[in-house]
């Protein structure tokens, strides 16, 4: 889960997600009028400052909105944020009647679980690897403190090694299952291929042994796991 502009760096403690799927032949439409939608919050003083990403490659087009909030309740307090604005009425509209699907959600920053870029970013990366993890339901509370310790020696193996990622994690906060989502930021596609995978990490932190029960107690509390990349498009955009 990625914030925007100046917020990208402080990681706001919450954040709105929505995601679009569209029709391949709409593409071109949705995207035009994404567009048009920007321009009005940015029009508008109290409208959502947001990164708008679109998955790269594979069979499903989707836009993903990632905006930063203070609070959850603060969805509620910009429902009505182009209520004056009659061209973004109708641009929405005509955006959701060539939706094939779109589902939205709060998610919350959640520090331990995250490396982000130490010091100031000017913006958002141009692709992010997204990762979700859907947690079974009914885990014991030792399966869930194993899981938890598995996270922060995951983070700690990042931190500590040259080859280490900057990654951000949220949880599901509100509209969606008990999900933990994952963001890795890079710069180019081919980067992603070079990566160190987590194993890898561990192996050399903690040793093989505790490396495969660290992945093994991340493995049993989750039931689905969905990875995806997206690339980010200033155009449709509002970081201003």
């Amino acid at each position: 889960m990625i914030a925007p502009a100046s917020e990208i760096n402080s990681l706001p403690p919450y954040a709105l997600v929505l995601s679009l799927e569209y029709r391949p032949e709409d593409a071109e439409r949705v995207l035009q009028i994404s567009q048009h939608l920007a321009a009005s919050h940015a029009r508008h003083p109290d409208g959502y400052r947001f990164a708008a990403y679109t998955e790269d490659g594979g069979p499903v087009q989707k836009i993903h909105v990632l905006a930063p909030l203070r609070s959850p309740h603060e969805t509620a307090e910009r429902r009505n944020v182009l209520a004056d604005d009659g061209r973004a009425q109708e641009a929405l509209a005509d955006l959701y009647g060539r939706l094939k699907n779109s589902e939205s959600f709060i998610a919350t920053y959640i520090p331990k679980l995250s490396n982000p870029f130490s010091g100031r970013r000017s913006g958002p990366t141009p692709y992010v690897y997204l990762i979700s993890s859907k947690i079974k339901p009914g885990l014991t509370e030792e399966a869930r403190a194993s899981a938890a310790e598995a996270g922060r020696k995951i983070v700690a193996a990042h931190r500590q090694s040259e080859k280490g990622r900057n990654f951000v994690t949220y949880h599901s906060y509100s509209g969606t299952d008990d999900v933990f989502h994952v963001a890795v930021p890079f710069a180019r596609r081919g980067e992603l291929d070079e990566g160190v995978e987590n194993h890898e990490l561990l192996r050399e932190a903690y040793g093989a042994e505790e490396a495969a029960r660290l992945l093994d107690a991340v493995g049993r509390v989750s039931v689905k796991f969905v990875r995806r990349v997206a690339k980010y498009h200033p155009f449709i955009s509002n970081i201003t």
